[in-house]
C-alpha cells in the first residue's frame, strides 16, 4: 500500500470523527426581544420591587454580601422571601451592564439580618408593589 493510499484512508476515517466533534450544540443567538427569565423562584412571594436605569456608563450598585457591578445600564430589585422559610427575607435582582446583556443575583437574610444595596448614578424609575406586567410569583 502506498503512502498516498494510506494517508487517504486515514483522512476518510478522521474527517467524520472531527465533524461530529464540531457538531456540538451551540447556544442560541441573543434575542433582544425575548423576555429574560425571572431572577427569583416562584415560591419567593415577591412583595415589593424597584426599577433603576442609567443613561451614562458611570453607574454601579453593590448589595451587601453579594457582590457588585459597574457600568450598569438597568437594575431591577425584588423583595421577597426565601422559599419555605417564613421568617426570612431576600433581595433578588437582575441587571444589564455595558458588557453583559443579562445577569442575576440574590441576597438572603434571616429574621435579624439586614439586606442593603447601594446604587451610584442610577435613576429610580419605579418603587412599589410588583407591577402587573412584571413576572409575579404564585400567591400561596
Amino acid at each position: 500500500m502506498s503512502k498516498l493510499s494510506l494517508l487517504f484512508a486515514i483522512a476518510l476515517f478522521v474527517c467524520p470523527v472531527t465533524n461530529s466533534l464540531w457538531g456540538q450544540e451551540r447556544a442560541a443567538p441573543f434575542d433582544p426581544y425575548a423576555r429574560p427569565p425571572k431572577p427569583y423562584p416562584d415560591a419567593a412571594r415577591i412583595t415589593f420591587q424597584w426599577n433603576y436605569t442609567c443613561e451614562t456608563h458611570a453607574c454601579s450598585f453593590e448589595c451587601h454580601g453579594t457582590g457588585a457591578a459597574s457600568r450598569v445600564t438597568k437594575l431591577d430589585i425584588y423583595l421577597g422571601r426565601i422559599p419555605d422559610e417564613p421568617d426570612s427575607h431576600a433581595l433578588y435582582y437582575s441587571f444589564n451592564t455595558e458588557y453583559a446583556k443579562y445577569a442575576t443575583g440574590f441576597a438572603l437574610g434571616g429574621k435579624l439580618t439586614p439586606l442593603t444595596c447601594q446604587m451610584v448614578g442610577l435613576r429610580l424609575d419605579y418603587s412599589g408593589p410588583p407591577k402587573e406586567n412584571a413576572p409575579l410569583t404564585s400567591q400561596k
